[in-house]
């Protein structure tokens, strides 16, 4: 999954399933599930922040529901 952000300065991309965080990386914004097994299953949200000296925090977030198909 992509996560696509910018700014100046450069967001922090921050990824959560079900309100876990799972990932944080300024200089990455994929998560990849490799070879998704069914508990991967879940809500997933991509987090983008930004911290302006003077401005404070500024959050942007996108959801993504995962559903993994067992055979």
């Amino acid at each position: 999954m992509l996560c696509v952000a910018s700014g100046n300065p450069k967001p922090v991309i921050t990824w959560y399933r079900d309100n876990v965080k799972v990932q944080e990386d300024a200089d990455n914004s994929n998560y990849t599930i490799t070879s998704a097994k069914k508990n991967d299953a879940g809500r997933y949200r991509c987090v983008a922040s930004v911290t302006a000296p003077g401005l404070g925090v500024s959050t942007a977030e996108y959801p993504v529901n995962v559903t993994v198909r067992c055979k």
